[in-house]
């Protein structure tokens, strides 16, 4: 093993350890792992810190702290060599009182993270590779570098073809193109745009001026306010200046004139030459247009979704039925909409506050802070489940990100969650080790990040199987030897606390947005997953 693949297995095998999860079997590897090697005590140490800091913040009174019990460190003894030899795990340091170590914690965190900054640490780093955004979307069919267009979807530099509909692209330099389909265009940076084919409109604010859209015979600089262009095979190209100054030059760089308010020019193919035209704005879709069109579609949208949502409503099977719609914005009460719904079955909304969801006019839960959550209580056991959900993810910062928590990890008791390398991870509780079916590093990425997505996994203790689906597809099953019959009881929808163990404070908040969630008594079909994705799709 590896210095790196140690150090990242000191940080797995700690992170169980503060929640109260490393088996007896789990804790003699752990002290072989720290036995005799500094460097493994020192990053166990560090995230004993960090982890004692993080919940003496999220305590609320002295008589909090006072009942926490804190991770079991471990203290470094360095032999007459030099060498630090780590004490078994399950004994607390000596010299250390509780009450002192709490303070002590919090205010060596600073010097913690800079320790552990020239660590390796098992976390995935998104960067944002983008140069403009999709901020709206009417009836689109088309693909940008390789990704299919939706609104809220980061765009990097390169090609962006457009079958049918309408979309309005955002420049990170703060010009806006609304493009008409069909139609190609390739996104150079945030000041550049080149239309190969299609019709856009573009309006460019003052801290834009000099966006530059190219045309296959000439360049236009905008110099403010709007401008529109059209680009055919047959006919050339059409420039159309809606208001302010447009320069016209060659794609050499040579000035072949300035355009204003009502002005145009159409470009006649095969002679090199153009002739003026008179302006015409009602040829082209603009910003307000655009934002009509996508709201009459999201109604549409809504109504259909409505309409299936009766679907999973009616279903005998459906034990929990979130759709977070027709909710108060003061409601600290969530409706399961199952039919045949349990007494205790309702959420119980802590802290999550309501924001619009998919639709403007159906709401969403948006989860922040540390204690936000949603309870709930599903009675009985189960041969079959399916969890299906639509997030919005902010980001996933913690090692494990609450989808669905059981309150304990006791026999056949699920853990849906995100781990922060972007993995979709179940765990199912009982058998040592643990039943866990994970993806791949990097399912989550910036690709992901702040747009609607469908998850959903399945679960099926007669075949020991478990499915992994994103956006209706699957992305992973797993075999086991060995599964127990699935029980709920008591859970929670973006957080966790740990039953019997609720002085620990485990960090496993969701970050982001939530919007409709389904279980069911069943495995789902590959027809229920793309009717519940292509429902929903925003």
């Amino acid at each position: 093993m590896s210095e790196t693949e140690k150090l990242l297995r000191v940080e797995e095998m700690s992170n169980l350890l503060f929640d109260g999860l490393l088996s007896v079997e789990e804790k003699a590897e752990f002290n072989d792992l720290l036995r005799g090697d500094p460097i493994a005590c020192e990053h166990y140490l560090a995230l004993s810190e960090i982890h004692a800091s993080l919940a003496y913040k999220s305590m609320g009174s002295e008589r909090d702290v006072e009942k926490l019990e804190l991770p079991e460190l471990v203290p470094f003894n360095a032999s007459e060599t030099g060498t630090a030899d780590a004490a078994p795990v399950g004994k607390t340091p000596k010299g250390i009182a509780k009450h002192l170590w709490l303070p002590l914690a919090a205010a060596a965190a600073i010097a913690i993270a800079s320790v552990l900054w020239i660590l390796p640490r098992n976390s995935l780093q998104f960067v944002d590779d983008g140069v403009a955004i999709i901020s709206e979307v009417a009836q689109p069919a088309g693909q940008a570098a390789g990704y299919r267009l939706q609104k809220g979807q980061v765009l990097p530099a390169g090609s962006l073809t457009l079958e049918s509909g309408i979309v309005q692209v955002d420049f990170y330099s703060g010009a806006s193109l609304v493009v008409e389909g069909p139609a190609n265009l390739t996104i150079e940076n945030a000041w550049k745009a080149v239309l190969n084919s299609g019709k856009v409109r573009a309006s460019v604010p003052e801290p834009a001026q000099g966006f530059v859209v190219d045309t296959p015979e000439y360049r236009a600089t905008d110099l403010g306010t709007e401008f529109a262009l059209s680009v055919t095979e047959s006919e050339g190209s059409e420039l159309h200046v809606i208001k302010g100054e447009v320069r016209l030059d060659s794609l050499a760089g040579e000035s072949i004139r300035s355009l204003y308010d009502g002005e145009g020019i159409r470009w006649i193919s095969g002679k090199n030459s153009y002739e003026s035209i008179e302006g015409k704005p009602s040829n082209f879709v603009g910003l307000r247009k655009i934002q009509l069109l996508s709201n009459s579609q999201s109604k549409d949208r809504l109504g259909h979704w409505r309409n299936v949502a009766q679907t999973w409503k009616s279903d005998p099977d459906t034990l929990i039925y979130y759709d977070f719609d027709d909710a108060t914005t003061w409601s600290r009460h969530l409706k399961n909409r199952a039919k045949n719904n349990d007494l205790g079955s309702d959420g119980a909304v802590i802290g999550a506050q309501w924001v619009s969801g998919r639709w403007s006019e159906k709401k969403a839960l948006e989860m922040k802070g540390m204690g936000n959550r949603v309870r709930f209580n599903v009675k009985g056991e189960h041969t079959a489940l399916t969890m299906m959900m639509w997030v919005r993810i902010g980001e996933t910062p913690n090692n494990y990100n609450t989808l669905m928590l059981t309150d304990g990890f006791d026999q056949g008791e699920p853990h849906w969650q995100i781990s922060n390398k972007g993995r979709l991870i179940l765990g199912l509780g009982g058998a040592r080790p643990s039943v866990n079916v994970t993806t791949r590093d990097g399912l989550i990425n910036e690709a992901t990040l702040g747009k609607w997505i469908m998850m959903a996994v399945v679960i099926d203790q007669t075949q020991k199987t478990v499915k992994h689906y994103l956006n209706g597809k699957l992305v992973e099953e797993g075999v086991k030897r060995e599964m127990h019959p699935i029980r709920i009881g008591n859970a929670q929808l973006g957080n966790w606390n740990s039953a019997g163990n609720s002085s620990q404070k485990a960090l496993r908040p969701f970050n982001g947005v939530i919007g409709e969630f389904l279980m069911l008594q069943r495995t789902a079909t590959q027809d229920d997953l793309t009717l519940f994705y292509e429902s929903g799709k925003p």
